[in-house]
């Protein structure tokens, strides 16, 4: 029964936390860099997917390593710095609570198969050791 817990917790992290954010495509909102308020630009309760900075050409980019030597203060400096390194907007992919009911479906469907398919092995296996 121990084992069943770990492995049904680990299959479950696994799949809220890598297969969750990507059953659709994720919405992205983005702001200009200048508009960016510090935070992450989603709505309440959203599932949070990723969030980063966008090059001159929209597509993402990691974030200057360069331009975060700067304390926090210097807001127009590291500003600045983004900017010299061509980011231009700051992005945040997320989806939407109202899609969150679907992707409990599918995750219950994904677990009830896994059942099955359990249960299944688990019956041969016990059938094959009751004949000896």
């Amino acid at each position: 029964m121990g084992l069943t817990l770990v492995t049904f917790t680990v299959v479950r992290g696994v799949v809220a936390g890598v297969f969750r954010p990507y059953y659709q495509t994720p919405v992205r909102t983005t702001l200009p860099l200048d508009e960016h308020p510090g935070g992450l630009s989603m709505p309440e309760q959203a599932l949070y997917v990723e969030s980063g900075y966008l090059d001159s050409t929209g597509e993402p980019m990691q974030s200057p390593e360069a331009c975060y030597s700067h304390t926090p203060t210097e807001l127009d400096e590291r500003l600045t710095c983004l900017r010299e390194h061509d980011v231009t907007a700051h992005y945040t992919d997320y989806q939407p609570v109202e899609r969150l009911d679907e992707f409990h479906l599918v995750e219950f469907g994904l677990f009830t198969g896994l059942a099955v398919l359990l249960f299944a092995l688990t019956w041969r296996l016990l059938r094959r050791h009751t004949r000896l």
